[in-house]
């Protein structure tokens, strides 16, 4: 601290009391000081805002802007506001004094006459828990800066595995399709052997294939909601929440919206027309009670908020 310059602005509205706490000041034997004056709280006021000293000593009787005023006027403004002030006085001494400037803002009081030692002690003082303070505030400063580059860290981390599951899905989705069309290419191949079978046949063989079909497709369902919720928690839970009534269908299609596919590419990959795919979605959005025009992703991405 011996070796620091600090910078302490001086305001007093008589000449004298401003050159005696200048002089001794200047001459102490350990601590540096260079000394700022001025003549009244406005022109103070200025000063500070510009050259933002260390320590603000003001007289308490000041003119139009008195020592109080000057001390709650630098509290208030974000530049000047972590500068501490010594009000000085030889007639504003009683308790309840001390109690407003302290209220104004004010970290110490100082008797007039000054007295050398008595102001070395409170210069020494302020100063020293003003560093304290402002090594506090920067530590505290770095320790967030630091946990905000850790969790943006974590959220670009986050925001990969996302996306790795994103693909994973899309891939999955991929493989069910080709397996839903392989599924029902074999359902075809046997449907080829309706015309050698009796009637009895047929009928066993119809039940079969659909029963294939109904259990081929509530697995694959299964599995993309599995796999859907691995990075959408609870998104199913709250669409039924907010739509009782949805069926099966229309939760993956939604599934599909969330992940930003078209309805041109949830038409190709369910192998079926575009329109009949609008429709659905036009259904969705009468059970959701909203209107035609209404974006659907928007409402899925609000479910839960």
């Amino acid at each position: 601290m011996n070796n620091t310059l600090f910078t302490i602005l001086v305001v007093d509205d008589e000449p004298l009391n401003i050159q005696i706490i200048n002089e001794y000041l200047l001459e102490h034997e350990t601590l540096r000081f260079e000394v700022m004056n001025a003549n009244n709280g406005e022109l103070a006021l200025k000063i500070a805002s510009k050259m933002l000293p260390d320590l603000v000593i003001s007289d308490w009787n000041l003119g139009e802007m008195n020592g109080i005023e000057l001390t709650k006027a630098l509290k208030a403004d974000e530049r000047t506001h972590a500068i501490p002030v010594i009000i000085a006085t030889g007639v504003m001494m009683n308790s309840q004094h001390l109690q407003t400037a302290m209220e104004a803002g004010a970290v110490d009081f100082i008797r007039k006459p000054i007295d050398r030692v008595e102001l070395y002690a409170r210069v020494r003082s302020v100063l020293e828990m003003s560093r304290y303070i402002q090594s506090v505030r920067e530590q505290s400063l770095l320790i967030v800066e630091q946990e905000k580059a850790i969790m943006q860290k974590n959220i670009a981390h986050l925001q990969d595995r996302v996306n790795y599951k994103q693909r994973e899905i899309s891939s999955n989705i991929s493989l069910l399709t080709q397996l839903e069309r392989k599924h029902h290419e074999h359902l075809e191949q046997l449907r080829q052997l309706n015309p050698y079978l009796n009637t009895a046949g047929k009928q066993l063989l119809e039940k079969l294939t659909e029963e294939a079909r109904m259990n081929q497709f509530s697995n694959s369902i299964l599995e993309l909601e599995n796999k859907f919720e691995e990075i959408n928690y609870d998104f199913f839970r709250l669409l039924v929440e907010k739509v009782p009534d949805i069926t099966r269908n229309e939760k993956v299609l939604c599934a599909y919206l969330k992940m930003n596919m078209s309805q041109a590419e949830i038409a190709e990959l369910l192998q079926k027309s575009t329109n009949s795919v609008h429709v659905s979605f036009s259904r969705l959005r009468q059970k959701f009670s909203v209107q035609t025009n209404t974006d659907l992703l928007q409402i899925l991405n609000n479910l839960g908020k």
